[in-house]
This record gives C-alpha cells, structure tokens and sequence, in this order.
C-alpha cells in the first residue's frame, strides 16, 4: 500500500507521509516540522491512529451492518 501512495503525484511532498501515516501507521516520513504543526494545533492524537485500529474499527462496523 505505502509503494501505491508514493506513485500518486501529490502537490505537496509531505502530503504521501501523512496518508502514510493515516492509513498504515508509518509516522516515520512526515517531517518534523509538520508533526510540530499537529502537535501545536492539537490534532497530533490524528496520526496516533493507525490502519491496524482502523481496521479493526472498519471491521467492527461491517461486522455490525
């Protein structure tokens, strides 16, 4: 999945390091600076998600409908 996100042509290039971050819980690529940017802004519980919660959660739901 990480290899599929890096062919996508983002504008800007720490927007594949987040997605990244979001969906599989790689957190290793986002620079600092953006990490910082979360963390000012309080959102940094954001990228504390991984795709395995996500998963689950995901799974938890189809289950459930």
């Amino acid at each position: 999945m990480q290899a599929a996100i890096d062919r996508i042509p983002f504008a800007r290039k720490d927007t594949s390091a987040i997605i990244k971050a979001l969906l599989t819980g790689e957190r290793s690529a986002i620079p600092s600076e953006v990490t910082a940017a979360f963390r000012e802004s309080g959102a940094s519980h954001i990228l504390a998600l991984s795709g395995f919660h996500l998963g689950i959660i995901y799974g938890i739901v189809t289950k459930a409908l």
